[in-house]
């Protein structure tokens, strides 16, 4: 494969020839899992190598159930995008023209490519972009939108043999992409979103685990199973700077549940009298992080 065919939609397309019902028994199977099993499958296909077609293919099957429950790739168990720059292209042609991709290469577009479809579904085809030409990675027909898919990721070769692609701040700032739905990222994470990311769970070790945990102590005692859910709600509600309208969506991120704005907002109430957090971000009202 070269530089410029990299695209997961073609590769799934060619390993399924011939195989359509093997194909459709997967992605029943994907559906009737939980997002726990889906992760583990997810980390298990991330250890293959993508040199390999089929395990190109089966992440995107596997991505694409997640993004249908709403999950978003920072939640996914994926490996951590690795952020070096890939190695020069292999086997150079006689003409001067790049040689196949390499493994690094590769794995960064895969997770570009999930990011982008995960945007695609939870930004919606209203949302407008900076570049003129990415446009169509909204656009709700398919064929349009994988097409702009390939334009965003195009691959450039520069002097020294350098390979990569558009940076990931670049790309996002064409692409019109939120500060807060950055945090949802994991192909195209900037290196403060990821660290956002990375505080916030630390926070939910150090600050809210063992004041929410205490909460079973209590006259009438939280299960297991209602202060790992009330983590969650921490971390989402930490991750929004306190807003119940992003938390709500950073809560579908990590789990696929629905919960509304006015619901997270009595749960915020409710863990800042039970919890005791005084915090700016529990106190305030801010407004959405867009």
């Amino acid at each position: 494969m070269l530089l410029r065919e990299f695209n997961p939609i073609k590769i799934l397309a060619k390993v399924s020839v011939g195989q359509a019902e093997k194909w459709q028994r997967l992605d029943l199977l994907l559906r009737r899992q939980t997002a726990q099993q889906l992760r583990a499958r997810n980390a298990h296909w991330h250890e293959q190598p993508t040199g390999l077609d089929k395990a190109i293919a089966v992440l995107w099957v596997i991505n694409e159930e997640f993004t249908r429950r709403g999950i978003a790739p920072g939640w996914r168990q994926a490996p951590q995008f690795v952020k070096a720059l890939p190695p020069p292209p292999r086997a150079p042609h006689s003409d001067g023209t790049p040689g196949p991709l390499g493994e690094t290469l590769r794995r960064k577009l895969l997770l570009r490519w999930i990011d982008l479809a995960w945007l695609r579904h939870e930004l919606g085809p209203a949302h407008q972009t900076k570049k003129v030409a990415w446009r169509g990675v909204f656009l709700a027909n398919d064929d349009q939108a994988w097409a702009a898919f390939a334009r965003v990721n195009a691959v450039q070769s520069a002097g020294g043999g350098k390979v990569s692609t558009q940076t990931p701040w670049q790309t996002l700032a064409w692409l019109n992409v939120s500060k807060f739905d950055k945090l949802a990222l994991e192909g195209l994470i900037d290196r403060d979103a990821g660290a956002l990311r990375q505080s916030a769970r630390n926070r939910v070790e150090a600050k809210y685990e063992p004041a929410v945990e205490g909460l079973k102590d209590r006259k009438f005692p939280l299960t297991q199973e209602q202060v790992a859910q009330r983590l969650i709600y921490c971390e989402a509600l930490d991750l929004a700077r306190g807003s119940p309208t992003d938390a709500a969506r950073a809560v579908r991120w990590m789990t696929g549940e629905t919960i509304t704005r006015q619901s997270m907002h009595q749960m915020k109430l409710k863990l800042t009298e039970q919890c005791g957090f005084r915090t700016l971000a529990w106190r305030a009202q801010p407004k959405s992080q867009h």
